[in-house]
């Protein structure tokens, strides 16, 4: 894969090598994204029937066209954990886990890994297309720099507009903007060349303290000092983990909103559930579906700090803003199987190539992001979440398929 595949003319001629039912498909993928960045909220919230948005019904049909495409492309560790939190997911409903057996809540609770299992169908089809592997990063850069734009537009918006300063504050101009803009942090340190990737890189990492986020402007300062960790010698390797340790630190301890009113929450809930989550071995093999995070006694611990469980049923409903944490909580260790796709990260590369730099880069980002964020839970930006980690366990997929061919090619 070539930079080349960067440039609007060649996101055009993969998109018109399509057959029209391909073309169909990826143009469900890429509405369904551009009405996520565009509308955020308005467009996941607005009700088309009951409990069942605009959103859940555009995904659903994509979710539905993939499985009329075959695709080479498989992560069995992924179809495992799907499965596994399937059944998990009937055992929760017959043998009623909630105490009303109130549907929405067992499928609310299932949908951190209902978007997976919806994703890696979609983004799987896509890969199995020609050139899909090429189509599936256009549409994660094309994405990443819309964004851009829009938010640097927006703030722009706020400050001279408006008259108020956007920084430091809950500026995004939607939910998408956050993890897209720490995408194209990526994109720029891994594609630009010296001043103007250092240029871009502080404009973008100046555009990040509008998202009133800590965890935003951290992801952004990480994958920077990553990029250069990737690449350099380990001398460098040891001057670079030692900065980052030692920024970590200075961050927590001298940043005020890491230590404010809902960093305590933060850390009291996380705290509750692990505990709990280790007490009864649950961390183990998991908790279902239809439980509650934290007794409503341990709630309104939380709830002294910072208000954060509104009413009765938010015990359900309200995950402990860590997406991991939460993931943990109900399947238990087999959330591990997550992990295994990306393990040809850490062996079998024989060269780290500016492709697959710009998709790690991506993926630390958006994962330090979901770390400390209600993210996979929810449908604002879970797609491109998972957008991001199946193009890059595909590609790794497909790197292991041809240095298998090679090696037998040339034995």
């Amino acid at each position: 894969m070539k930079q080349s595949m960067f440039k609007v003319a060649s996101f055009k001629a993969n998109y018109l090598s399509l057959t029209l039912k391909e073309k169909a498909f990826i143009g469900l993928i890429i509405l369904d994204l551009l009405l996520l960045l565009f509308l955020g909220r308005a467009y996941t919230k607005s009700a088309f029937y009951s409990h069942l948005y605009y959103h859940d019904v555009i995904l659903l049909i994509t979710f539905l066209f993939s499985f009329t495409f075959k695709s080479g492309f498989r992560l069995k560790p992924i179809e495992l954990l799907s499965l596994i939190a399937l059944i998990y997911l009937a055992i929760s409903i017959v043998f009623k886990f909630h105490p009303e057996g109130n549907l929405y809540i067992y499928l609310r609770q299932f949908m951190v890994f209902g978007y997976l299992i919806q994703s890696y169908f979609i983004f799987r089809a896509v890969a199995g297309l020609k050139n899909g592997l090429q189509i599936l990063i256009q549409i994660i850069t094309a994405i990443a720099i819309i964004a851009t734009i829009l938010q640097l537009g927006y703030i722009l918006y706020i400050f001279f507009g408006v008259g108020e300063n956007p920084f430091l504050k809950r500026n995004y101009f939607s939910p998408l903007t956050v993890p897209s803009v720490i995408t194209a942090v990526a994109l720029g340190l891994t594609f630009l060349k010296s001043y103007k990737k250092i240029g871009v890189f502080l404009l973008l990492l100046i555009l990040s303290l509008s998202f009133g986020h800590d965890s935003a402007y951290l992801a952004v300062i990480i994958i920077f000092l990553l990029s250069y960790f990737i690449s350099a010698s380990l001398k460098i390797k040891i001057i670079l983990s030692i900065f980052a340790i030692l920024s970590c630190l200075a961050l927590w301890f001298f940043v005020a909103t890491f230590t404010d009113g809902n960093a305590d929450a933060r850390l009291l809930y996380w705290s509750k559930l692990l505990t709990k989550t280790t007490e009864n071995f649950s961390i183990i093999y998991g908790n279902g579906f239809g439980v509650p995070y934290l007794s409503s006694e341990v709630a309104q611990k939380v709830n002294n700090i910072v208000l954060v469980f509104k009413r009765p049923e938010s015990i359900y409903l309200v995950p402990p803003h860590n997406s991991f944490i939460t993931m943990l909580y109900h399947l238990g260790g087999w959330i591990l199987l997550i992990f295994y796709p990306l393990r040809r990260i850490f062996y079998g590369i024989r060269r780290v190539n500016n492709v697959l730099k710009f998709l790690i880069l991506s993926i630390v980002g958006v994962v330090i992001w979901a770390s400390f964020n209600v993210i996979l839970e929810l449908p604002h930006s879970s797609t491109y979440f998972w957008l991001i980690y199946f193009t890059l366990a595909f590609y790794l997929y497909k790197n292991n398929i041809d240095v298998r061919k090679t090696t037998s090619e040339i034995n």
